[in-house]
């Protein structure tokens, strides 16, 4: 069964290279704090694969993902699945205001 789930928002790169991680430079480019990365964004995402398939996912599997929103350490989200069709998902996630 593919299971929903519920986190905290990690910005594990605030000193990364890439400075729109750091409070300073993103607030400078008019956000309200550091974005958190892409790719950790994504892992959210297909965790729900991941925990599904398996190694199988991790071996074969492919994700299509958008990020629509900035998204900021420590913010709520929830991480909603809903099955298509044997083999494929849809996840997306909300976050909370």
């Amino acid at each position: 069964m593919i299971q929903n789930f519920s986190g905290l928002a990690f910005n594990q790169a605030p000193d990364s290279q890439n400075q729109i991680h750091s409070d300073e430079m993103a607030k400078r480019y008019g956000f309200k704090g550091g974005l958190v990365p892409g790719v950790t964004l994504s892992a959210y995402l297909t965790q729900p694969a991941v925990s599904h398939w398996g190694q199988a996912f991790l071996d074969r599997g492919w994700a299509e993902i958008k990020i629509l929103h900035p998204v900021y350490h420590g913010e709520p989200f929830d991480v909603m699945v809903r099955a298509l069709e044997e083999g494929s998902l849809v996840s997306f996630a909300q976050m909370h205001p």
